[in-house]
């Protein structure tokens, strides 16, 4: 969706995002883990807990470390203008209470719209950055330029998730005291 949005600021020429074979590919990359973690987590429920915990513990320091790194090495991504940051700042935010609203419309229970507003909220810019340097290899002056939204937000992501979640803890403490029936957990 980014680069269909944002695309026509880089460039009048036609670019073939993905081809189908990269699009397989990036599936089952993407597939084959939450696979495996699934499997892991149906035929050996202990396990998985001991293998979730150590991987969120790699998967923090990882972060941080890539984050830290790419600053170093990629600053130049960072030179953009204020509609840029503006925009990288507020689509965590704008994803994270349309999730919520929408949801709360339709009247599901109070933990399914935080978890469809999480999810809405919080695009994979990981996963962005790495298919925008496949497919935009050839072109170093259009890569560097579709690179400076995800880059952006990959950094405020996590900060803003954080954010999400203490306002989420808040709420729900707020509203588990006055409105439990609001709060209760609901069937997914």
């Amino acid at each position: 969706m980014w680069f269909f949005f944002y695309s026509s600021t880089w460039s009048r020429e036609f670019f073939i995002v993905a081809y189908p074979l990269d699009i397989a590919q990036y599936l089952v990359l993407i597939i084959v883990p939450v696979g495996v973690g699934m499997a892991t987590r149906w035929c050996m429920p202990k396990v998985a807990k001991y293998i979730a915990r150590a991987c969120s513990a790699t998967f923090l320091i990882s972060i941080v470390i890539c984050s830290v790194l790419f600053l170093i090495f990629h600053i130049d991504h960072f030179k953009a203008g204020w509609h840029i940051y503006l925009s990288a700042f507020l689509l965590p935010f704008i994803g994270f209470f349309s999730g919520f609203l929408i949801s709360f419309i339709l009247r599901l229970p109070y933990d399914v719209c935080i978890a469809i507003s999480v999810a809405v909220g919080s695009v994979n810019g990981s996963l962005v950055i790495t298919v925008a340097l496949h497919s935009f290899a050839e072109v170093p002056e259009v890569l560097a330029s579709v690179l400076k939204l995800p880059t952006i937000y990959a950094l405020f992501a996590p900060v803003e998730g954080i954010i999400w979640s203490m306002v989420y803890k808040t709420v729900d403490e707020l509203f588990s005291k006055g409105h439990p029936a609001l709060c209760g957990t609901g069937s997914v």
